[in-house]
């Protein structure tokens, strides 16, 4: 099941504590969750150039997916797919 439509990111439960983060139709990351006195999370993103490539940290896993959106989102500009004033 695929939830939180904001955009072109989507994020689609693989099992439990983890995420894909989801770009169009094609899997660009995962989440996941982390166990333990800690807890929090972590996400990497596999998009070519992309600085997300090896896992990152986050508080919880709604920081994760606004953080992973976020650089998604700065990724498909980099790559020219959207200019800045269609930025929403």
């Amino acid at each position: 099941m695929t939830e939180q439509r904001r955009g072109p990111v989507t994020f689609k439960r693989l099992g439990l504590g983890r995420e894909a983060v989801v770009l169009g139709r094609v899997q660009v990351g995962e989440i996941m969750e982390m166990e333990g006195d800690r807890g929090g999370a972590c996400f990497r993103l596999t998009l070519p150039e992309a600085s997300t490539t090896s896992w990152r940290p986050a508080r919880d896993r709604d920081e994760a997916r606004r953080l992973s959106r976020g650089q998604v989102s700065d990724w498909i500009e980099a790559a020219g797919l959207r200019s800045a004033r269609a930025k929403g």
